[in-house]
């Protein structure tokens, strides 16, 4: 390698770094919110989405005993306060989890996952069953069902 490209490589990487502290400067926290389930354990968020006003909606699972986690879904406003938390827990108390949401213009909210056993997939005080087809014990961790479920309103 001659002067002349050792020269221009490090005026590239210069200009690179000049231009990526820059960029990275004016990068500022807005807000931070954080979640910790009823059984203080681990509780892991899998995906989140936005709707059109704001609102940040947060799921995946929440620790609630040493063998069980329920899929958990939270909404956040756009200043990163709590608006509700649904968790809900399938019969088998194995490991459910909420791996995807998705929201569209109408305040729909999508939600996909696994669960065990028998779960309830109403958000309000009704009951909505669903049975996991699952041929063996309903307690297995290892063989679970999806759900894919659609939410409207306020979920409050």
């Amino acid at each position: 390698m001659n002067k002349v490209q050792l020269l221009k490589q490090c005026l590239l990487f210069a200009s690179f770094f000049l231009f990526a502290c820059t960029c990275f400067s004016q990068v500022s926290q807005q807000w931070v919110a954080r979640y910790n389930g009823a059984a203080n354990g681990t509780d892991i968020a899998y995906h989140l989405a936005l709707d059109p006003t704001g609102n940040v909606y947060v799921t995946g699972s929440s620790r609630v005993s040493e063998t069980n986690t329920d899929y958990t879904t939270a909404k956040y406003d756009a200043s990163g306060n709590q608006l509700w938390v649904k968790t809900y827990n399938g019969t088998g108390n194995a490991f459910d989890a909420a791996t995807g949401i998705a929201t569209d213009a109408n305040g729909n909210v999508y939600v996909i996952g696994n669960f065990r056993g028998k779960a309830d997939f109403d958000p309000g005080p009704g009951t909505y069953f669903l049975k996991s087809s699952c041929p063996c014990d309903e307690s297995d961790p290892l063989i679970p069902d999806v759900f894919f479920a659609k939410y409207s309103g306020k979920a409050s």
